[in-house]
């Protein structure tokens, strides 16, 4: 479990997006969001955590992963 006090606009936008899920009591970021928290992280362990994540997702998830703050220079 991770504590996120978001710093950019991308991260906001990803917690207020998030979602609680079955049997957790609080609300969870989506799968392209988590990705893009991770590689911003960018430890060892959340680059395996990125692989293994990006297997899961969609075409259309991963097209939307791309659009996420940490893919652009905006942020």
């Amino acid at each position: 479990m991770d504590f996120i006090i978001p710093r950019y606009k991308w991260e906001l936008e990803g917690l207020r997006r998030a979602k609680p899920l079955e049997d957790i009591p609080f609300p969870v970021l989506s799968v392209p969001y988590l990705i893009a928290m991770k590689l911003r992280a960018g430890s060892p362990g959340d680059h395996s955590d990125i692989i293994e994540l990006w297997g899961i997702l969609s075409a259309e998830d991963k097209e939307r992963t791309k659009t996420i703050g940490c893919f652009n220079q905006a942020g």
